[in-house]
């Protein structure tokens, strides 16, 4: 096997680390903060900006409205974000982190921040020019398999495929179809 091929393997096996424990962090903040990760998801994209619709927060975690709604619900009771009236447009509403929690000292993701920080530190700046625009490439690539999994050519595919290893309970409906 060439030195590239096994180099090629090793990251490999690092992304699907790091997006394992990205899941595993995230499951454990959720249950900290006493909400679940698809909360978490949400709330982590509230906080970055000065406010974000439900249709965003819908496109970026690829969740219906409906579902966005409940969890911006689950948010605002749980005390984490408010639901505004945007200052441009007052028949649009935004969510954004509610008083209280900007009135915390550290936010969620500050622990992994901090870590990702010193990490970065050591690197020189073309080599974190090259790591941001490889992450940037794989996660528009990502993206774009993404919406091939979710189109309906691909998935009947794979229902065609997996029909003989599962089949949905006589009676009930599969909801995936």
């Amino acid at each position: 096997m060439s030195d590239r091929k096994i180099l090629l393997e090793k990251i490999e096996m690092r992304m699907r680390e790091v997006a394992g424990l990205s899941i595993h962090y995230g499951e454990t903040m959720a249950v900290r903060l006493g909400i679940n990760s698809t909360d978490l998801e949400c709330l982590e994209l509230v906080g970055f900006g000065s406010g974000v619709t439900a249709g965003a927060l819908a496109d970026k975690t690829g969740l219906t409205t409906g579902a966005i709604t409940t969890a911006i619900d689950r948010l605002e009771r749980a005390g984490f974000v408010e639901r505004q009236r945007d200052a441009a447009d007052r028949r649009k509403v935004v969510v954004v982190t509610s008083s209280a929690m900007r009135r915390q000292p550290a936010s969620i993701g500050a622990p992994m921040r901090k870590i990702v920080s010193d990490v970065l530190a050591r690197y020189e700046n073309e080599q974190l020019e090259l790591l941001n625009q490889a992450l940037s490439e794989l996660c528009e690539a990502a993206k774009k398999v993404i919406v091939s999994l979710r189109s309906d050519k691909h998935l009947a595919k794979l229902r065609t495929k997996g029909k003989s290893r599962r089949q949905p309970r006589s009676g009930r409906a599969n909801k995936a179809q």
